[in-house]
């Protein structure tokens, strides 16, 4: 599973709860 289309990885093990928090919470936020 190759993740390029993807706006964040949401199959990680550890980098999911970063990744998704960044790609759900605005970067202004």
């Amino acid at each position: 599973m190759e993740i390029v289309h993807a706006p964040f990885v949401f199959d990680t093990d550890s980098g999911r709860n970063s990744i998704v928090r960044r790609a759900i919470e605005p970067p202004n936020g």
